[in-house]
């Protein structure tokens, strides 16, 4: 029986009053980072071709007038000799052109070069938080005592009713 009455002194003395503060938090957070990249380059090339050549032109003629009388002549034409009698003159002409020519020629080449990169980044984070704060409110000292007094007065009242039925208690 006394242990019954202990019992049931811890069960009063654990419901006492108290408050429950529940926070619950919940943070979502989204990023999207976007990072382009654009390089752009340019090369000219600049190739010069110079060509240069020189033409000779020899050109050997003659002409023939005639003259009263005969006339002879002596030649020498390219190592051969010549000779006769003619009733003409004879002019002999040589003409010595000499050409030089000269060609330039620049060719400009230019070269773009163009780079696009592009980074992506999705990043999600969620928390959650819980947090759960007990506060017990104590009774003051004297309703301890004045309930360990009420329920020992109502167990010693409760046992001598109880004990006169039952004679295993004895």
């Amino acid at each position: 029986m006394k242990t019954i009455l202990v019992l049931f002194s811890f069960f009063l003395i654990s419901c006492g009053s108290r408050s429950v503060n529940l926070q619950k938090e919940k943070t979502e957070q989204k990023e999207n980072t976007q990072i382009s990249e654009t390089t752009k380059s340019e090369i000219t090339d600049q190739r010069t071709a110079e060509t240069s050549y020189k033409l000779s032109e020899t050109a050997f003629g003659f002409s023939i007038e005639p003259i009263n009388g005969n006339a002879s002549f002596n030649l020498n034409f390219g190592g051969q000799e010549i000779s006769g009698e003619t009733s003409g003159k004879m002019n002999f002409t040589t003409s010595d052109k000499q050409e030089e020519k000269a060609t330039k020629e620049t060719h400009n080449i230019r070269t773009t070069y163009q780079t696009h990169t592009s980074y992506q980044t999705h990043t999600s984070y969620k928390s959650v938080l819980k947090n759960k704060q007990t506060e017990r409110k104590a009774y003051p000292v004297w309703i301890w005592i004045l309930t360990g007094v009420f329920l020992a007065v109502l167990a010693q009242l409760l046992w001598s009713m109880v004990k006169p039925k039952f004679n295993f208690f004895k």
